[in-house]
């Protein structure tokens, strides 16, 4: 057989198999990123409400605010 034939058929089944790999770790990336962003969300959200709160900020008329006493 010649050479390039045989070049040509390696190739022919590694590029599936190659674009098959790219897009598990790219898709495996991008859950990590929105895992990520996901928790770091809620955890700032709960910080900013958190000093809001403690630093006694004022609340707007229709806000309920549980009893948690001084520094909860």
């Amino acid at each position: 057989m010649e050479p390039l034939l045989i070049l040509h058929a390696a190739a022919a089944v590694c590029a599936p198999a190659l674009a098959l790999l790219m897009t598990f770790l790219v898709t495996g990336v991008g859950a990590l990123v929105l895992l990520y962003q996901v928790v770091t969300a809620t955890v700032a959200a709960y910080m900013v409400g958190r000093a809001a709160y403690r630093s006694g900020s004022p609340d707007d008329d229709g806000t309920a605010v549980p009893p948690l006493g001084p520094h909860a």
